[in-house]
């Protein structure tokens, strides 16, 4: 859908959308700041993660269904028919998303207690109620975000990937604006109506720019369930949606079991998580949205070459990503969680207790890349039902698991199960997809990952030693500026001594972005 050369074009569209997603990584850093500070572990911020957990759920579902299925359908349409038949099948597709996220909030509102009590069978009756209100404002998001997905993918299809991108970065200003002149009145309801009201805006960027880029598109309310793009997008929706409620639904159990345990856990893990979150969802995402479209596009002509030389790239840029991260959390996750987070409600003793939990978490990055591009290539070459038994098995192993080492770990336990069963899904994965495919530039990749991990250990070596320079008393801040510091600059320069080649790519993107 443009005349730009493949490769330039695939450097410029990752290299805007790492810089988009570098400004969302900081503002959603300072979000979980300010939300710790007003929140701490207590049971307002438990009521908010149980009553957000159902409706992220839902919504990762369907938003994961429209990533999956509507590019290649979508360009499959603009290929052979023509772009007004394309947008014709968008339009379509939006008005049935419309009545289900509207006909999903309508049964959420009915069935809000019922659903909070399954949630959180371990919440007292005061935590049980906000829960509930909190729950009512914010499940409307399921329409709103599943419509801003498809708009997003039009977008993306026409190669306009800035625009979705920026409007993460305007949703999470939104949030935090609304914590910052709402909290004090509203409290905990300043974010739940933060959150509403940053989709929105986010909807309403993307379709208004969406309305006056894209010429021939003019939504209009309508069905037309002949239409073959909607049949074909049905039949493969259902087992994805049966897929992806596995991988998802690990979260909902989580917080279940949680809500068992001394008040504040729930918070922890969600703390943990988010800080966690942050690197793998941002930056993995932001190589999927331009990776996936080419490998879905190289899997169904068959260029199985070129499909694996993509895939490979994706996975070893997510590990130079993610790996470096990991460590960093292990190792320095207390001073971390001290520097960002102790302040107002989120006090010392709450720090220990976090920083376990994201020690624990951060060995899923170590997986994540693999997991990740594993997935994606599986849904490329429509290998839905082989990732539905491996998510479904790993799913129930990791509840038992769950329930039997809660007793003895309590939060930490959820936290090393959830990690240790990432690990070995992805590793199944890996296997499956090798079977499908053949070999995956093993070498390739595991002379990559040594490399990487190997940096990484040197890495904190250098920031155990530069924090120990550091005087005593210095403030925790500089502290932190010095961890950070320390630990860019050091990565770099091992990876560059051990001659990754990661680098080397990241080094075109940021030469592409400066260009």
């Amino acid at each position: 859908m443009t005349n730009k050369a493949p490769g330039a074009r695939l450097s410029k569209s990752i290299a805007i959308v790492f810089f988009a997603s570098g400004m969302r990584w900081i503002l959603s850093c300072i979000k979980i700041i300010i939300i710790a500070s007003l929140f701490g572990t207590t049971f307002a911020y438990d009521a908010y993660l149980v009553a957000f957990a159902i409706p992220e759920m839902i919504t990762g579902l369907l938003v994961g269904v429209i990533a999956v299925t509507f590019i290649p359908i979508f360009t499959d349409y603009f290929v052979k028919e023509g772009d007004v038949k394309a947008l014709d099948f968008a339009s379509n597709l939006m008005s049935v998303f419309f009545i289900i996220g509207l006909l999903l909030t309508f049964i959420t509102i009915v069935l809000a207690p019922l659903i909070v009590r399954l949630a959180a069978p371990g919440f007292n009756q005061e935590t049980f109620r906000l829960a509930v209100r909190l729950i009512i404002i914010i499940f409307p998001i399921i329409l709103i975000v599943t419509l801003t997905e498809i708009v997003a993918r039009i977008l993306q299809a026409y190669g306009h990937f800035i625009v979705p991108s920026l409007g993460n970065v305007l949703e999470v200003g939104v949030v935090i604006a609304s914590l910052y002149f709402l909290s004090n009145k509203f409290g905990i309801f300043s974010l739940a109506c933060g959150l509403l009201l940053g989709v929105f805006v986010k909807f309403i960027f993307q379709f208004l720019f969406l309305c006056r880029k894209v010429k021939h598109f003019h939504f209009r309310f309508g069905f037309n369930f002949r239409l073959p793009g909607i049949e074909k997008f049905s039949r493969l929706a259902a087992p994805l949606i049966s897929c992806m409620l596995f991988l998802r639904i690990g979260t909902v159990i989580e917080r279940l079991l949680a809500s068992t345990l001394k008040e504040g856990s729930i918070s922890i893990l969600g703390y943990a998580t988010a800080l966690t979150d942050v690197p793998s969802e941002i930056f993995l995402s932001s190589i999927g949205i331009v990776l996936f479209p080419l490998i879905s596009k190289y899997a169904s002509e068959g260029k199985i070459a070129d499909f694996k030389t993509v895939l490979s790239k994706g996975i070893r840029m997510g590990n130079f990503i993610l790996v470096p991260i990991a460590v960093i959390f292990i190792f320095f996750g207390k001073q971390i969680i001290q520097s960002l987070l102790e302040r107002g409600k989120f006090v010392s003793s709450m720090t220990h207790d976090t920083s376990i939990a994201l020690a624990l978490y951060a060995l899923s990055l170590f997986a994540m890349g693999i997991y990740f591009f594993s997935a994606q290539a599986c849904y490329a070459i429509q290998e839905i039902n082989a990732t539905l038994k491996i998510a479904i098995f790993f799913m129930i192993l990791s509840t038992i698991f769950k329930v039997i080492i809660i007793n003895y770990l309590s939060f930490a336990g959820l936290a090393l199960v959830t990690s240790v069963a990432l690990i070995f899904q992805s590793g199944f994965l890996m296997k499956f997809l090798i079977k499908k495919i053949g070999s995956l530039d093993g070498k390739i990749i595991a002379v990559s990952s040594f490399k990487i991990l190997t940096a990484s250990i040197l890495m904190a070596l250098a920031c155990w030693l530069a924090l120990r320079l550091v005087p005593a008393h210095t403030h925790k801040l500089i502290k932190l500026s010095t961890l950070l510091f320390t630990a860019g600059i050091s990565y770099f320069v091992f990876s560059y001594l051990l001659r990754s080649k990661e680098l080397a790519t990241l080094k075109d993107l940021i030469k592409t972005t400066v260009l």
